[in-house]
């Protein structure tokens, strides 16, 4: 009973960093943007690569390691979206999405393919 109390806390506490991100785009930042979930997507693979390949597990390591490469990530496509507006903006940010989730499905000597990560 304690295992499944413990995995809702765990989840409750994950999907709230997701939804804090994007609450600030698109409450304050005034900005519907649909790669949110991919720019997540990149810093739970960060965790899962470094933790499940035994670089290290130490989970203060590794949350600021993942923080910083979904940072870069952002903005590296947000900077340049931002001179796009209204939905050719939303289509993009999809567009977005759509290759980093087929990226890092595809990048077999990261991900070790579909079957894998």
């Amino acid at each position: 009973m304690t295992y499944i109390f413990q995995t809702i806390i765990i989840y409750s506490l994950t999907y709230s960093i997701a939804v804090m991100g994007l609450s600030f785009v698109v409450g304050y930042a005034q900005i519907f943007v649909l790669s949110q979930a991919a720019i997540f997507g990149v810093g739970s693979f960060t965790y899962a690569v470094l933790a499940g390949r035994n670089i290290t597990s130490d989970l203060l390591l590794i949350i600021p390691i993942a923080m910083v490469i979904g940072g870069t990530m952002s903005l590296v496509t947000g900077l340049p979206l931002l001179r796009l507006g209204g939905d050719y903006y939303i289509v993009a940010s999809l567009a977005f999405q759509y290759v980093i989730v087929q990226g890092l499905v595809n990048w077999t000597s990261l991900s070790g393919g579909p079957p894998g990560l």
